[in-house]
């Protein structure tokens, strides 16, 4: 371990693009993040340092695409504030007409009328590694705020972002410092916190087909792997490591080799969060901002990484168990429909199911649908409830910048529920044709 400096470490790839900046850092802002995690992860590490300066601050949300005139016109509204924006591009992007307004990006440089306007071009991991350096030049900053953004970096898939040189550095130094900890293990959500005889029920991260929800073969897989009954009362990790070995093999036998990443693997520990902590993993943070960005609560989320342990995280579990409880019952009335069902009906490029839920739900369902072979699609699984169509991909199947960009040049009101999958308003009886033709227009990607 290096030696601990009098301030945090400097992200030396991003130095001079933060020196770039026009930055006047005793003004008040507005903050707008996209809903992205990552933007806010940002957006809590640019707010950590607000809140230590003594800055007054408004913290709002927007897509991670939008239409200039929506971002102009949220600007306008708060026209003594100065915008930071996170995380967010402008549909084609168009210029901004905000007059002589100061405005800040990180993310996306933004042009206007009068020239492109202060900003760095990133990734959506390396955002939290810009707010951090944002912050340790112009505010009291601290390690906490470089844990965060190495969370940022490593948040997509739990594994050293070598494509991106800011994301790594900030991973690296993280490691140095002792903030985070490399760790191979289980990565089903709430391990280290929840009873066993308990997660089986609960958890979707991951969702263990046949298993999930159900307490009969719950307490079957637990009497094969020999999981005495007073374990069954204590976390997952309080088993030593020849029962997990046991556990996981019985596991293991009954679900496809594909399942195997999403049961155990590489992980990270936060060491400045408590061991039964929600969050002392990255992949319990994984869980827990997938159930937020899919209920569009990025300010709980936000909130929680600002700092607040006791409210708002346990706030954001219980949205998890809510929404978790509602995926397993739709997965139930997924896994009975045959293919000649009315509910289902096969598209040339896309898997059309009706079933009347929650966004959300159909989201994080949808998800599991694919990863698990419920509905044999090879393209896009779209759900139809009464007022929405969601539409859900296999991951690397499509780009979901790009599909939520052409959803919106089609005139279409579209929402982001993750990375791999949007929400469609229907707004007149051409909706669901317009979503197809779009799609159409991918199948040969």
């Amino acid at each position: 371990m290096t030696e601990r400096p009098s301030k945090p470490p400097i992200i030396t790839s991003l130095a001079d693009s933060i020196d770039r900046l026009n930055f006047d850092s005793e003004l008040n802002f507005l903050i707008i993040s996209s809903l992205c995690p990552e933007a806010c992860i940002a957006s809590a590490i640019l707010c950590r340092g607000l809140i230590r300066a003594g800055h007054k601050f408004h913290l709002t949300f927007l897509e991670p695409i939008i239409r200039k005139e929506t971002l102009s016109s949220l600007i306008s509204s708060y026209s003594h504030l100065i915008p930071i924006v996170i995380g967010i591009s402008i549909l084609n992007n168009a210029s901004l007409s905000i007059g002589d307004k100061e405005l800040v990006s990180l993310g996306h440089i933004f042009d206007t009328e009068n020239g492109p306007l202060p900003g760095i071009e990133l990734l959506p991991i390396e955002l939290g590694a810009a707010a951090y350096m944002l912050v340790r030049k112009y505010y009291p900053s601290n390690e906490d705020d470089l844990a965060l953004a190495s969370i940022c970096s490593l948040l997509q898939s739990r594994k050293k972002p070598r494509h991106s040189e800011s994301a790594l550095e900030v991973v690296d130094i993280a490691l140095d410092l002792s903030l985070i900890k490399e760790t191979r293990g289980i990565l089903l959500f709430g391990a280290n916190f929840m009873n066993i005889n308990e997660i089986f029920m609960r958890s979707i991260h991951p969702y263990i087909s046949g298993i999930t929800g159900n307490e009969t073969a719950s307490e079957k897989l637990l009497d094969s792997a020999d999981i005495s009954f007073s374990h069954r009362t204590k976390p997952l990790t309080s088993l030593n490591s020849d029962q997990i070995k046991d556990l996981s093999g019985v596991i293991l036998r009954q679900v496809p080799v594909e399942f195997v990443p999403h049961w155990s693997g590489l992980d990270y520990l936060i060491l400045g969060e408590k061991e039964k902590s929600y969050v002392y993993h990255i992949s319990g943070i994984q869980a827990l901002s997938s159930i937020a960005w899919a209920n569009t609560q990025p300010g709980l989320l936000t909130g929680v990484l600002i700092g607040d342990r006791a409210t708002l995280l346990r706030e954001l579990f219980d949205l998890y168990t809510h929404t978790s409880l509602k995926v397993i019952k739709t997965m139930n009335e997924l896994a009975i429909i045959s293919p000649d069902s009315s509910s289902l009906k096969e598209d040339k490029n896309a898997s059309l199911v009706t079933l009347d839920e929650s966004p959300s739900v159909l989201s994080l369902a949808g998800q599991i649908a694919i990863q698990n072979s419920f509905i044999v699609s090879e393209n896009v699984l779209v759900f139809e409830s009464e007022s929405e169509l969601i539409i859900v991909w296999p991951k690397n199947l499509l780009s979901f910048f790009t599909l939520f960009s052409e959803m919106l040049k089609s005139g279409l009101e579209c929402k982001s529920l993750s990375y791999q999958s949007i929400s469609v308003r229907k707004t007149s009886s051409k909706t669901k044709e317009r979503v197809l033709s779009t799609l159409s227009s991918f199948s040969g990607d």
